[in-house]
């Protein structure tokens, strides 16, 4: 029982989304499309916007720690404009 072939390493969080290169699978493949369509679209016609668009959705979909910066924006508005704290000043119920 001395050899590592007997024994199975899992990650602590089996749940968790993989990860490749810090994004998940689904982005990668809008970024690599993103990426082609609006290379095209610049060659073709010196349009850059796509492309921009394109950088700014790598950047906002990089996720380290189960956090991204779209997430941390989304939930920024979320707390500001649509689902704010309640306090209520008084004693506690029991």
């Amino acid at each position: 029982m001395n050899d590592d072939q007997n024994y199975f390493f899992y990650p602590e969080n089996l749940s968790e989304k993989a990860l490749f290169f810090g994004w998940t699978g689904i982005n990668l493949v809008i970024i690599a499309v993103g990426l082609v369509l609006s290379t095209l679209i610049f060659f073709f016609s010196f349009v850059w916007v796509p492309l921009l668009i394109t950088l700014l959705y790598m950047v906002l979909t990089f996720t380290t720690d189960n956090q991204s910066l779209l997430k941390v924006i989304q939930r920024y508005i979320n707390y500001l404009f649509l689902d704010q704290l309640e306090y209520f000043w008084g004693e506690p119920k029991y």
